[in-house]
C-alpha cells in the first residue's frame, strides 16, 4: 500500500473535522503538502487559525497543509460588499483590489444579513457574465459611489435588486 493510499482515511477525518469546525464542506487532498480545500466560508487566515487549535493527532502532519479557498460568484459579491461598507473611502480603489482584499479580509458570507445577500445577487445581475461575479459590475457600482456616494450606491443596488428582470440586448 502506497503512502497515498494510507493517507486519504487520515484525509477525510480532517476533511470531516474541518467542515463540521468551519461551517462548509472542507475536502483535504493527500499529497505534499496536503492541499484543504473549501468554497465560501471562513477566510484562508481563519482556516488556518482552525487547523492550529487541532491537536496533532488529528492531522495529517503538522505543518503540512497548502489552503485553497475558492469563493462562490454570490460570495465574492458578499465579501466585496461587506468590505466596502466597513470603510466607504475603499471605493476609490481599483475593483480588482477591492475584490482581492474582501476574499482575504471578510470570511463567511454564506451567513451576511438577507440585504447583502439580495444586493449581491443584484451586483451579479449587473455585469456581462449572468450571474457570475465580474470585475466590470463591480466597477459600475465603485463609479457610482465614487460619483454619488456609497449610500446612493447602496440606494442604487436595492433599487435594481427589486427592478423586474430585464435582458438588454445590443444593437449593432
Amino acid at each position: 500500500m502506497d503512502r497515498e493510499q494510507r493517507e486519504r482515511p487520515a484525509a477525510a477525518g480532517l476533511a470531516a473535522l474541518l467542515t463540521r469546525r468551519a461551517g462548509v464542506p472542507v475536502e483535504v487532498g493527500p499529497g505534499e503538502p496536503a492541499t484543504v480545500r473549501w468554497v465560501d466560508g471562513p477566510t484562508v487566515g481563519q482556516m488556518a487559525e482552525l487547523v492550529a487549535e487541532l491537536r496533532a493527532d488529528e492531522l495529517l502532519r503538522p505543518g503540512a497543509l497548502s489552503y485553497a479557498h475558492r469563493p462562490s460568484s454570490h460570495g465574492r459579491a458578499v465579501t466585496a460588499l461587506l468590505w466596502l461598507d466597513e470603510a466607504p473611502e475603499r471605493c476609490g480603489l481599483h475593483e480588482a483590489v477591492v475584490a482581492d482584499r474582501a476574499e482575504r479580509d471578510i470570511g463567511r458570507p454564506e451567513l451576511a444579513e438577507h440585504g447583502w445577500q439580495r444586493r449581491a445577487a443584484a451586483l451579479l445581475g449587473l455585469g456581462p457574465g449572468g450571474h457570475r461575479f465580474t470585475l466590470t459590475a463591480l466597477r459600475l457600482l465603485l463609479e457610482v459611489a465614487r460619483t454619488h456616494g456609497w449610500e446612493a450606491g447602496l440606494t442604487w443596488l436595492d433599487t435594481t435588486a427589486s427592478a423586474p428582470r430585464s435582458r438588454l440586448r445590443v444593437v449593432r
